[in-house]
């Protein structure tokens, strides 16, 4: 139940392709070109940077290595509760 005491439902998001494979363009884009306008060492750290978070996707995410999770989990957990983040705990039906 909700604060309203409404049930709350999950509902799939349903986006047309064309939105998201736009907003990747767009932002493949902002990326490069300013390191194709202006070429600078700023810019390649920023590109690193963000390519770096492939490693986690496919650590954390993709291949769910088991002792991935067992660091993520308790650091999630505490970030979770430092930020007043929580989610709820589901009720039963």
């Amino acid at each position: 139940m909700s604060a309203h005491g409404h049930s709350v439902t999950c509902a799939l998001l349903q986006v047309p392709i064309v939105i998201p494979v736009l907003v990747t363009l767009i932002s493949v884009f902002l990326v490069l070109a300013p390191i194709i306008s202006k070429p600078e060492w700023e810019y390649l750290y920023c590109v690193l940077f963000i390519l770096s978070g492939l490693i986690f996707y496919f650590l954390f995410v993709y291949y769910k290595f088991g002792w991935a999770q067992k660091i993520s989990k308790p650091i999630t957990t505490h970030l979770q509760l430092l930020m007043e983040v929580v989610p709820p705990e589901e009720e039963p039906e």
